[in-house]
């Protein structure tokens, strides 16, 4: 087993005791940090095959990107052929046709690599994805999966199920979570979680559905939440409750839910 030394720069622990070392040492075996030290103690203890100078930087813990899209990064210098007007427009007339609805396998596949890549640049390491590729189902997350194994990331992938497209691709969607959470479920650098899109693209009965399976499962649910105003003024005049009410009336709302978002959660 390889073991590496990160010797003097200042270490910020993050630790219960919030410790920053100046001239700090961290000692690692393969894939396991066993001490955190001074750089002098470091070098006292062990013996190491590879030694990183770390003089004049900062050393801290992995950064967690707690809410992503990686296929994202695609969209990048894309001309916009209609200027959206809201955030709803965004989505009708950009996102979901132009970015969505056109995602294959190798387009995940490269865009989880480049995105991987720029996250490990800028110090993540563990990153929490959302996917919406309604035509690369099934099989779209384990692409997504195998390509940042490649690069040793950490992560918690989901796909975006939703009944935009059709009530059938809707269960595809689920079927995907469920499959891909079952199958990485003793990983241990990547896992699985349930996600549904919002309540203006899924049923009550297809929350409930969802919501189930996660209970199942016990893996936690992602989900978007009033990314606009648009969502808030749907549940008002569908449902009569703003979405938070909605989702706590149909025992959707637990302590495993990630809420992403939230930006209008009141009026």
């Amino acid at each position: 087993m390889r073991s590496l030394a990160i010797l003097h720069g200042l270490v910020v622990t993050m630790d219960k005791e919030r410790r920053v070392i100046e001239n700090g040492g961290i000692y690692i075996e393969g894939n396991r940090i066993v001490d955190v030290s001074t750089a002098l103690d470091i070098k006292r203890s062990y013996h190491f095959d590879e030694e990183i100078d770390a003089k004049g930087k900062v050393v801290i813990p992995g950064l967690i990107d707690s809410h992503r899209h990686l296929y994202g990064i695609l969209t990048r210098g894309m001309p916009i052929k209609k200027l959206p007007t809201s955030f709803i427009s965004f989505l009708e007339d950009f996102w979901w046709p132009y970015v969505e609805n056109q995602l294959d396998k190798e387009m995940i596949r490269a865009a989880a690599m480049a995105s991987g890549v720029e996250a490990l640049k800028n110090g993540t390491t563990c990153i929490v994805d959302i996917l919406e590729a309604p035509n690369a189902i099934p099989g779209a997350l384990e692409v997504e999966a195998e390509a940042l194994e490649k690069l040793g990331l950490r992560a918690i992938l989901s796909f975006e199920a939703t009944e935009r497209v059709s009530e059938e691709n809707g269960e595809l969607g689920l079927r995907e979570n469920e499959h891909f959470i079952r199958s990485r479920k003793e990983d241990p650098l990547i896992r699985g979680m349930m996600c549904i899109h919002t309540t203006f693209t899924c049923s009550p009965e297809f929350l409930s559905e969802a919501r189930r399976i996660a209970d199942r499962l016990n893996s936690g649910i992602h989900i978007h939440l009033e990314e606009g105003e648009y969502e808030t003024m749907y549940c008002l005049v569908n449902y009569r409750k703003l979405p938070v009410q909605l989702y706590e009336e149909i025992g959707f709302l637990k302590s495993d839910v990630l809420a992403a978002q939230c930006v209008h959660l009141s009026l």
